[in-house]
């Protein structure tokens, strides 16, 4: 096989005997330092006086062949090898030295620093020993790229690959700005620390409505608008703007929108930036107001929505009345499960001459009878009037036995809580006794009756409501007959009960009664000042 380096054939049974470190073991080395870091091997530079050199197999005298090991001094001049130390200028063959060892800058074939031994911005490769430097092919999508590898940094966002070639799909970046979308990109992260220039384009797709652009920049930055149809170049629409906002409205009649044969497609370019930096941006295509149309729908929408709540209204109504009419009978029905008993009245009959006895008249005064009526159970155990509860309120639990009269008003004592009887004979007075068969005893005890007030009618029932404030009072009262002794037929009449709803108090001492005080009750009247007045109310009534 042909070794090159050696520029002679080698034997390939006998290769790696004579070359046991590979093909030309010193010549992998770039550097001074480098090759003489290797014991079998020295540097020999060119003599050029740059510092370029090559690294070969050799020793303190000279090269020498790593086959034969026969002394090689035509390779490489004794003044110029260099075994143990490297020569004082090393500018890697871009620049020579002055004062012996410093390079003169700034170096040339696109390379920098003190020896020259790395490129520029913007350029890659190797310039050691006499290397070259390239300049980073990036598809102009990029300026700068790695000084060795000359791997691009991609400045425009969305476009990645060795050489700028491709877009970023890993990464799911669409530039394609969606119709009626706001888009918002945030250049903050570390990947993006290269990132000058973002690009976006749009396809309005309705054909009637005109679009708007807006950008929002969070710095000052350059932005360049264009469109461009299917069948004509791109033209500018705003070109070299300076500023961190931006917006406009294209109109439908300018350009065409929502053709599929020659639609018109914008291009924005932002560019000219350093990140950390946002950018907010949108098209939208908003149809316009028609008045007339949004007028009739909310109309027609409001009087849906009036007639939904007069409904609702209207079947409001009929539950609170069903609810109503429920509660009533209800309530009906409670009181038709009220508790009976028989109650005792004593009737004088319609049309008999009756005295009606004045209340402020002391003198005691004859009530005469001239008939006993029946109730309507036509009985009448006896000739009395009962009042048991000396003219009080009756109490919730207890039905009162009222003593009631049609034409003539008795006055009974509110003292005595007895029952005024026929005691001489406690006989039965049959019906339609006449005054003038009755007995004298009788009559003298009628006669000798003293009242000193009218009497109120007693209720039949009360019926404590919840809360014990209030309370339903039943009276039996006696109907008019037109001034007939009895009941036309066919006209109503006779007793009825009559319901009432009261209040309920505590019964106070009637004011028209004298009140006196003794002597020891003088001074529990002035502790009592403060006190409320005495009610003007009767006792029979509900406060």
């Amino acid at each position: 096989m042909w070794c090159f380096n050696q520029q002679r054939c080698v034997n390939n049974n006998s290769y790696l005997v004579s070359f046991p470190y590979g093909l030309s073991r010193c010549s992998i080395h770039q550097t001074c330092k480098k090759c003489q870091a290797d014991v079998a091997c020295g540097w020999c530079d060119d003599g050029s006086g740059t510092g370029i050199g090559m690294c070969m197999e050799g020793g303190q005298r000279g090269p020498i062949n790593p086959v034969t090991g026969i002394m090689q001094k035509n390779k490489c001049p004794k003044l110029n090898w260099f075994f143990t130390e490297c020569p004082l200028c090393n500018c890697n063959g871009h620049s020579k030295c002055e004062n012996g060892s410093q390079c003169i800058l700034p170096c040339a074939n696109n390379t920098a620093g003190s020896h020259c031994q790395y490129c520029i911005e913007k350029f890659f490769g190797k310039p050691i020993n006499g290397g070259l430097c390239q300049p980073c092919m990036c598809n102009e999508h990029g300026d700068t790229c790695n000084r060795e590898t000359g791997r691009c940094n991609c400045n425009t966002k969305g476009v990645t690959g060795d050489h700028c070639e491709r877009c970023d799909t890993q990464n799911n970046y669409v530039d394609d700005l969606q119709i009626d979308y706001q888009f918002t990109f945030n250049l903050s992260k570390i990947e993006d620390r290269h990132i000058r220039q973002i690009n976006f384009f749009n396809v309005p797709t309705k054909s009637d409505v005109d679009t708007d652009f807006d950008i929002y920049c969070s710095k000052a930055t350059k932005i360049k608008i264009s469109s461009k149809t299917t069948r004509s170049h791109e033209s500018w629409i705003i070109r070299n703007y300076t500023g961190t906002r931006i917006k406009r409205r294209f109109s439908a009649s300018d350009y065409t929108f929502g053709s599929a044969d020659n639609n018109t497609t914008f291009h924005v370019y932002v560019y000219n930036f350093t990140p950390p930096i946002e950018i907010v941006v949108s098209f939208s295509q908003h149809p316009k107001l028609d008045l007339i149309q949004f007028f009739s729908i909310f109309s027609l929408c409001f009087l849906v929505l009036l007639t939904l709540a007069a409904i609702l209204w209207k079947i409001k109504q009929k539950y609170d009345i069903y609810t109503r009419r429920q509660r009533l009978l209800v309530e009906m029905e409670a009181m038709a499960s009220r508790p009976f008993r028989p109650i005792l009245l004593e009737l004088y009959p319609r049309g008999a001459d009756a005295e009606v006895l004045d209340t402020n008249d002391s003198t005691p005064t004859t009530t005469t009878t001239t008939s006993i009526t029946t109730s309507t159970t036509n009985t009448v155990t006896s000739n009395c009037c009962v009042t048991g509860t000396n003219g009080a309120m009756p109490n919730a639990t207890s039905t009162a036995i009222p003593c009631l009269s049609s034409n003539v008003i008795t006055k009974a004592s509110n003292k005595d809580n007895s029952k005024f009887c026929n005691n001489s004979a406690n006989k039965v007075i049959p019906n339609s006794t006449s005054p003038d068969s009755l007995s004298s005893d009788l009559l003298d005890s009628l006669n000798t009756l003293k009242i000193k007030k009218k009497v109120n009618p007693s209720p039949i029932a009360l019926e404590p409501c919840c809360g014990n404030r209030a309370a339903v009072l039943s009276l039996l009262v006696q109907l008019p007959t037109g001034g007939e002794p009895y009941t036309p037929i066919g006209h109503p009449g006779g007793l009825a009960i009559a319901s009432t709803l009261v209040t309920l108090g505590n019964p106070r001492k009637c004011s028209n009664d004298p009140i006196t005080l003794a002597k020891g009750d003088v001074n529990k009247n002035k502790t009592s000042r403060g006190k409320q007045p005495y009610s003007s109310h009767s006792p029979d009534t509900c406060i």
